[in-house]
């Protein structure tokens, strides 16, 4: 049962680990154009040429 109190700290390490790069997104402004990176895989590819010959 050792073990119990080691994953329960590990755990709000990693949750810690993420609210703080959480925040530094924010503040830093990453997420201004996730609407327009949302939709971008969406979008349609150049037309591709095909050479036949």
């Amino acid at each position: 049962m050792n073990i119990i109190p080691l994953l329960v700290l590990c755990s709000l390490a990693l949750a810690a680990c993420g609210l703080l790069a959480f925040l530094f997104s924010v503040r830093n402004r990453d997420n201004d154009y996730a609407d327009r990176l949302a939709i971008l895989p969406l979008e349609d590819d150049s037309p591709v040429e095909s050479i036949d010959s």
